[in-house]
């Protein structure tokens, strides 16, 4: 009997906090109406949920709580030896076990207060290390949200060693653009990280132009190769505001790291407004390696090209790969008149196996037809 005392006075003594009321409707009432469909039954759910304030973070704060531990180990002992009677009788007293939807929900929940949500900080920032990725990430979000009050919070998760956690953090950070300027020194030096980390790091710092400029054409000159990739990639990001460190770009595409080349030669294309960088361009596609010779297909339509870059293309519409045979189709195709001597090489594309590039060969011969007096 001692173990069911324990159930009974852990059970009725558990602190249950109330759910917040407006207008004669519950927090969670509000929070489903503001999924409506209708714009002014959502309207008035996110007005309604706005006004309850600060008042109702105690009840999101237990509904977010952990996974209800306690909870589960009093469920399972008590179907074990509690007869089925009392088992009824108490249930509604053992708080209900909370899962990551349910937890989700009261993340979004304090979103929901508009220019109350900064009183969530204390939680949220705890809620970020929470051992569900969803109520993790979820966190991360409203932190984002929040801006600038929230920045502190997000460099320190930069320091942390799990990946999951500072690219979270990046991307928390990203959403506040220039808001969380302060962070840009921590986040340049994580683009010297590897793999997905290191690109959603420089996604974040593009999205913090024009402040993040300056820093992403320095860290491109980085000798580590991994950091320069990055920046050129968060420069490529920027797009044509980054035009002023075009000269940065356009060195890397002579790198000796060919994953540096490519993505430079990709920066080119979207920074650089359609120069003529035809020679560039010329030297990519004699490259050995094949990123960057797709690299360079790929920015092609994007800048002003040579006629003497049409035997370079003409020799690709032979490749095995297709998209190469479509990329050379399409550069041939803006060459226009300059293409005309490669006709009858474009004509037997006319019946590749490939859908795209018999239709991109009928363009090109077209293009040529139509320059022709």
């Amino acid at each position: 009997m001692t173990g069911l005392g324990v159930v009974f006075c852990i059970t009725w003594f558990w602190p249950r906090p109330v759910e917040p009321v407006h207008e004669g409707r519950t927090f969670s009432e509000w929070q489903a109406e503001a999924q409506s469909p209708d714009p002014t039954i959502r309207s008035n759910a996110w007005r309604a949920i706005e006004q309850m304030g600060p008042a109702a973070l105690p009840y999101l704060e237990a509904r977010l709580g952990s996974p209800n531990l306690i909870a589960h180990e009093l469920r399972s002992k008590a179907r074990g030896w509690v007869p089925e009677l009392v088992r009824r009788k108490i249930r509604p007293w053992i708080p209900k076990e909370s899962n990551d939807q349910q937890r989700l929900q009261a993340i979004q929940g304090m979103k929901m207060l508009g220019t109350n949500a900064s009183e969530a900080l204390p939680i949220l920032s705890k809620a970020i290390y929470d051992p569900s990725p969803m109520v993790s990430l979820g966190a991360f979000n409203a932190l984002g949200d929040l801006g600038g009050v929230a920045v502190p919070v997000l460099r320190e998760a930069l320091k942390r060693d799990d990946p999951r956690i500072r690219m979270s953090a990046a991307s928390a950070l990203g959403q506040m653009g220039t808001n969380a300027a302060e962070a840009i020194p921590e986040l340049i030096e994580l683009l010297q990280t590897s793999g997905p980390l290191g690109a959603n790091v420089a996604y974040s710092l593009a999205k913090m132009s024009p402040l993040s400029i300056e820093p992403l054409a320095v860290a491109a000159l980085h000798t580590n190769s991994n950091s320069s990739q990055m920046a050129l990639l968060g420069l490529r990001h920027v797009g044509k505001a980054a035009s002023n460190h075009l000269g940065v770009v356009i060195a890397k595409a002579g790198d000796t790291n060919p994953y540096v080349r490519a993505i430079a030669l990709e920066a080119i294309g979207i920074i650089g407004n359609g120069g003529p960088y035809g020679e560039i361009f010329e030297r990519a596609l004699r490259d050995t390696n094949e990123v960057v010779v797709d690299a360079a297909l790929q920015s092609l339509t994007r800048v002003e090209l040579k006629s003497s870059i049409a035997p370079l293309l003409a020799d690709l519409l032979r490749h095995e790969r297709e998209h190469v045979r479509l990329f050379a189709l399409l550069g041939l195709n803006k060459l226009g008149k300059a293409a005309a001597p490669y006709e009858l090489q474009i004509q037997a594309l006319q019946h590749d196996h490939n859908w795209s590039v018999r239709n991109s060969a009928t363009q090109a011969l077209e293009k040529i037809r139509s320059s022709r007096p």
